[in-house]
């Protein structure tokens, strides 16, 4: 088959097939463009590259343990800033005119028009040691938690922490009330520890939204073969992450890279558990131009923004930003996947863990 013939099969099995971008952080620019008085910046912004993309579904974290959600003294804390925010994205989901909507419920899967978003935290700092909290949150249309990013917080330690004794005892009630709510917890950013002890504890399938296999690139943000084995045990799915340090340790990144992991976590587990998490933040290289603190805290262990941010960033060839996702798509076909595997991948088997696990 020709590579043309193969880009006219990959391009056809995208725009069929429901595309669910398991990981978004659009809202810290989103954020800052509102800030300096922009109106309707996903609408605007955003959702046109995400259609140009053929995403048709996006997990958006509007809270966490980042500093970058604190920053400015409209936030006196993390609950309130993920409050806040998700204040924004509901009040531009009504301007949209339908172009975009909340998830709230199974049903909402199933609606075709407009692009689905799905709330999410990325650390527990909001929830400020209570149930209650965590449960507002769930009111509020939180449908997915992931419980560290990088350091320790109440419930759970990150992976640049360097000891790790698990969850606390909070960290187990809320992996409890979760489950008890029909709320989709993630395992990205947690430590070895803290991984295990959440998959000893849940009743219900878990996700690694955007993590890569730790064989193929050494780094404590990527699993373990037996991590991607608990994870397909306990009925869950891996995010393939574009994120080029979690790809590979060589400089020229290529969706080639990609495509092993999926192959290596596919031999591992198969098909049904692997999904897409593709962490792009090519939209905030410019935050990092000569600056520290609040923005350039991406670099996990670190405190200092990267010295050369266009390097830093610089995603698989060919698959950059969202816009792109559609030759992550004809990756797959030429590596010889076929249209079942790829719909899987590109949103099948997360939809499955969707409506596993919401109420």
């Amino acid at each position: 088959m020709s590579s043309d013939s193969t880009y006219i099969k990959a391009m056809k099995i995208h725009q069929n097939a429901v595309v669910v971008e398991g990981h978004s952080d659009i809202l810290v620019d989103v954020v800052v463009r509102q800030r300096r008085g922009e109106k309707n910046v996903i609408r605007e912004v955003f959702l046109p590259r995400m259609k140009k993309g053929g995403v048709r579904f996006s997990v958006l974290a509007v809270g966490g343990d980042h500093s970058s959600f604190v920053s400015g003294t409209e936030y006196p804390s993390h609950a309130f800033a993920a409050i806040q925010n998700i204040d924004r994205v509901i009040m531009e989901a009504e301007d949209s005119g339908g172009e975009f909507f909340i998830v709230r419920e199974k049903a909402d899967l199933d609606r075709r028009n407009g692009i689905g978003m799905i709330l999410f935290i990325e650390g527990a700092l909001p929830l400020s040691g209570s149930l209650h909290i965590l449960r507002t949150f769930y009111r509020l249309g939180l449908r997915v938690l992931g419980f560290a990013w990088s350091w320790r917080n109440e419930i759970a330690d990150g992976t640049a922490e360097e000891r790790s004794s698990g969850l606390s005892r909070f960290g187990i009630e809320v992996v409890k009330e979760m489950n008890r709510l029909g709320m989709l917890i993630d395992v990205s950013h947690l430590s070895d520890a803290c991984f295990y002890h959440v998959l000893e504890i849940t009743k219900a399938p878990v996700i690694a939204s955007h993590s890569n296999a730790r064989t193929l690139c050494n780094h404590p943000r990527n699993l373990t073969d037996d991590m991607i084995k608990k994870i397909a045990h306990n009925g869950g799915v891996v995010g393939i992450c574009f994120f080029p340090h979690f790809v590979t340790s060589r400089p020229d990144v290529s969706v080639d890279d990609l495509i092993d992991h999926l192959d290596y976590i596919k031999t591992l587990v198969g098909m049904d558990h692997i999904s897409l998490g593709p962490d792009f933040l090519d939209y905030r290289i410019q935050y990092f131009t000569g600056m520290t603190g609040s923005f350039a805290s991406v670099q996990e262990g670190s405190t200092e923004g990267p010295k050369d941010p266009a390097s830093y960033f610089r995603y698989p060839k060919g698959v950059e930003d969202v816009t792109q996702l559609p030759n992550f798509t004809h990756a797959m076909v030429r590596r010889g996947y076929s249209e079942d595997e790829i719909r899987k991948v590109l949103g099948g088997n997360l939809f499955r863990v969707f409506k596993e696990v919401w109420k």
